[in-house]
């Protein structure tokens, strides 16, 4: 069972963990051990809570200056500066990265300005354009560790509100698309991360070797 504290999800052992141990009676503390293993409990989950809420603090912090950045500018048009506000918090790098983005997309004028971020990237037709998306969106390296249903247990990428935020944007731009189509090209790009990670490294070195005259 998982409730929720401020967006993010606590788990049902996590909050009967805080306690400490019990006793053979059930309740609380009991002897000496009991007690230290409830005030453990107790600290423990006091760390979490307090970097759950500092990660919430962080987010709020962080919307309030992109919304800033977006009333400055005329919301009816899209500027670069909108652009720039999203461009800041991208590439997705990590799951905590993730995370904070299906915080961000709770708050209607992100979600708005994803939505237009994902449809002036463009391409030469869906498939090319889904794929540019992503190469926006996520880091190669983040990518390696995801796959679309979460086989090999990696991350499951597709029910994540990001990949829907841009399944909702494309299907805009792409009315007779299929939810099929869709899925393929998707999966298809995060199976492929590592070979584009390696490519990635290599154009690193190879430019690193130019900068400094390595032969």
């Amino acid at each position: 069972m998982y409730i929720s504290d401020g967006g993010f999800l606590l788990s049902e052992e996590r909050r009967s963990n805080a306690g400490g141990k019990r006793n053979g009676n059930g309740n609380p503390g009991g002897n000496k051990d009991g007690e230290a293993g409830a005030t453990v409990g107790n600290d423990s989950d006091k760390t979490v809570l307090t970097k759950i809420l500092k990660g919430i603090g962080e987010i709020k912090v962080e919307l309030a200056e992109i919304r800033n950045m977006i009333r400055k500018e005329n919301p009816s048009t899209v500027t670069q500066a909108n652009f720039d506000a999203v461009r800041k918090l991208l590439p997705i790098r990590t799951v905590e990265d993730l995370d904070k983005w299906a915080e961000y997309l709770l708050d209607e004028e992100m979600k708005l300005l994803f939505g237009r971020f994902v449809k002036q990237i463009g391409g030469a037709n869906f498939k090319d354009n889904l794929k540019r998306v992503y190469k926006n969106i996520f880091s190669n390296a983040f990518a390696l560790q995801c796959s679309w249903l979460g086989q090999k247990n990696n991350y499951r990428i597709s029910t994540t509100a990001v990949i829907y935020a841009v399944k909702e944007n494309m299907f805009e731009l792409y009315p007779q698309l299929q939810e099929k189509e869709f899925e393929i090209i998707s999966s298809e790009w995060f199976r492929h991360a590592r070979q584009r990670l390696e490519r990635e490294k290599l154009v690193s070195t190879r430019l690193m070797r130019q900068h400094f005259n390595i032969l």
